[in-house]
């Protein structure tokens, strides 16, 4: 039974051998009431031009009366019984169909079911029909109400890949400051350690979901999913399905990039020194001791040292991280692909190719791609040259004591002033070898020109040899020297880079952002140092 709760108020139209009369039927409470641009829309829909207006107002202003039900005249156009009918609309989306039936007049046909699927499927509804709905509003007619006959099939929704890393990609060695400023270089917590058969990764593949159809029985294709693969460096396995990471040996487990990397870890309970000697080692090395003077590790992971390092020398391809400090008395050096932390720095050389974070920096070179970071309990710079890509903040640099020469270079990573260096030094040797076969060649020629008779090698050396290698050094200077030029410009063109000083600089030290120079005539407080085009500012620091 269709419930009387709901129904719309619906007209007849029925052609009489004088004219057109309507019937208008009354909506059952919460229905909707007809409105004179739906009547008129469809009688000029079928060709009736002329009608009465006023008639056709007058009764729609009576439809609520539900005891007073009659036909009124609207036209004196003769024309034949009306069948039942509907009007079809297609939604933008083409994922829904509906349509609005019409009553037939006395004698119209009604639709069949069968003519009634037939004419939307001419109309273009050929998918997603909702045969109950159709059948529904055969046994239970309902006029001027929009039924929904056919909805499409959205598109399935796909899933973009997902990684589950069983680690902390993110982890680094960074110290951990105390209330009191100070640098607890011993709790690190550096390696995140593994065992042989753990599992690092976990990949859940993308799903690309079926495609839907639309009501006229086009597919809808999903969206693309973001698919992603697992990549992993050595003593790593990737599973068959390229779904799973397995540590291969025990070790600590490393993101390199995009890539999981186990490194095995050389564990030395005490000194390197006599007992153990130098230390070459592919993965990571951890001395719980000192690194003796005249000794060197060189690991291709990373590099923790408990104690201190003397004169020795350090290279990893990952960080180094040293609990006590250096103290290299003008000889010991530390080379580290990633980051140099150390309690402090004193008469070294550290080259890093992240940041260098310690307590204190003393009479040493200090060169770091990224920043140079000296800003705890003590936070000191004396002496020496420390050279960063993009940063070097401390507490107090310099000396009271005028010996104590200090440099702070940034701006330009330190690689690209080491390649401008050795683009110089090539152009010089090359020159000076152009300069000598430019000699030879003048010498050769004033002998022949004096009458000597030269041996064939030199007839040789004169005529082809000498001039093919001058033509061709020639051509590799203008090739050293163009590159030389464009990386000069890079250079000087940059902007970037800063120096911040919580406390004190004091006069002596030289300043130099890119190419710019500054130097500190007097002791300045809270201050910070930028390039602004050719001249270096000033400013106070917060």
């Amino acid at each position: 039974m269709v419930s009387k709760m709901s129904l719309n108020a619906y007209f007849q139209i029925n052609a009489k051998i004088d004219g057109l009369y309507i019937t208008i039927y009354p909506r059952v409470q919460s229905g909707q009431k007809l409105t004179n641009i739906e009547i008129s829309t469809y009688l000029v829909r079928h060709g009736i031009m002329e009608f009465n207006k006023e008639a056709l107002t007058e009764a729609l202003l009576r439809q609520d009366e539900i005891n007073e039900i009659k036909e009124t005249k609207i036209s004196d156009t003769l024309m034949p019984p009306m069948d039942e009918e509907f009007l079809l609309k297609i939604a933008d989306s083409k994922m829904e169909a509906s349509v609005r039936f019409y009553p037939a007049s006395e004698g119209g046909k009604q639709l069949s079911k069968e003519d009634f699927l037939r004419k939307i499927s001419e109309a273009g509804v050929r998918s997603g029909i909702i045969v109950d709905a159709v059948e529904d509003w055969m046994q239970n007619r309902q006029y001027c109400k929009d039924v929904t006959i056919a909805k499409g099939t959205p598109p399935e929704e796909s899933k973009d890949a997902v990684i589950e890393y069983k680690f902390d990609v993110y982890k680094d060695a960074k110290p951990n400051v105390r209330e009191d400023g100070s640098v607890d270089f011993h709790d690190l917590n550096l390696f995140q350690l593994v065992k042989a058969g753990d599992v690092l990764a976990v990949l859940t593949p993308a799903y690309h979901g079926e495609p839907g159809i639309n009501v006229q029985g086009k597919a809808i294709p999903s969206v693309r999913p973001v698919n992603k693969v697992l990549k992993h460096g050595k003593l790593v396995e990737l599973s068959e399905d390229k779904c799973v990471l397995t540590a291969q040996a025990s070790g600590h487990v490393k993101m390199e990039s995009d890539k999981v990397t186990v490194y095995n870890v050389y564990f030395i309970n005490g000194d390197v020194g006599v007992s153990t000697g130098s230390i070459e080692y592919d993965g990571s090395v951890n001395v719980s001791g000192d690194v003796l003077t005249g000794y060197f590790i060189k690991a291709t992971g990373d590099i923790f040292v408990g104690g201190v390092v003397e004169s020795a020398a350090l290279e990893a391809g990952g960080q180094i991280v040293v609990g006590q400090g250096l103290h290299g008395r003008a000889v010991g050096t530390l080379k580290a692909g990633g980051n140099v932390l150390a309690k402090f720095i004193q008469e070294s050389t550290v080259i890093a190719g992240g940041s260098v974070t310690s307590d204190s920096i003393l009479h040493s070179k200090v060169t770091a791609d990224e920043s140079i970071v000296v800003t705890s309990k003590r936070g000191l710079i004396i002496g020496g040259e420390l050279k960063a890509g993009t940063l070097i903040s401390a507490k107090v640099v310099g000396s009271t004591n005028v010996n104590a020469n200090t440099l702070l270079m940034v701006g330009v990573n330190p690689a690209l002033i080491m390649e401008l260096h050795d683009l110089e030094k090539k152009l010089l040797e090359k020159r000076s070898n152009l300069n000598k076969m430019r000699q030879t060649a003048d010498f050769l020629k004033m002998k022949k020109d004096k009458g000597e008779v030269l041996t064939q090698n030199k007839e040789k050396l004169l005529k082809k040899l000498l001039p093919a290698q001058i033509v061709a050094l020639g051509e590799d200077i203008n090739s050293l020297l163009e590159q030389y030029m464009q990386l000069k410009t890079e250079i000087d063109e940059s902007n970037s880079g800063r120096i911040t000083i919580e406390n004190t600089i004091y006069e002596g030290t030289k300043i130099v952002i890119a190419n710019v120079s500054y130097y500190v005539r007097h002791s300045l407080q809270k201050c910070q140092f930028l390039k602004n085009d050719m001249e270096i500012k000033v400013t106070a620091y917060e």
